[in-house]
């Protein structure tokens, strides 16, 4: 993990098995950067995440997504 001078996750790295199919999975890099913090009723979190696979053959963007609301129970 990668944090920011603020305190902020700004990277996550971890090695995951890969789905190449037909039942076959590669142990792989699989790296999560976020960004962009916002506050939501006190609590500061990151609100873009991108997730990437580090293949042999080249970075494949696997998901992108963004929290727009947070809600309390």
């Amino acid at each position: 993990m990668l944090f920011r001078a603020d305190g902020a996750l700004e990277k996550f790295m971890a090695d995951r098995y890969y789905d190449r199919g037909n039942g076959r999975g590669t142990l792989e890099k699989f790296v999560s950067k976020s960004n962009e913090v916002k506050d939501f009723n006190g609590l500061k979190i990151n609100t873009i995440y991108d997730g990437y696979w580090n293949l042999s053959e080249g970075v494949l963007h696997y998901v992108h997504f963004v929290i727009e609301k947070v809600e309390f129970e």
